[in-house]
């Protein structure tokens, strides 16, 4: 392999955990957003 493939690799995991990042940041907002609406109607009960 010479070191523009190694390069490449580099970059595709380094691009493979940014979008697994930036996934479980959005689920877990989502999560919480889903957790308040759900405590907000528990709550009022």
């Amino acid at each position: 392999m010479t070191t523009s493939d190694y390069l490449i690799v580099f970059m595709k995991i380094l691009g493979s955990l940014a979008l697994l990042i930036y996934g479980m940041k959005v689920m877990s907002e989502a999560l919480q957003k889903m957790a308040a609406r759900n405590y907000a109607i528990f709550s009022v009960q």
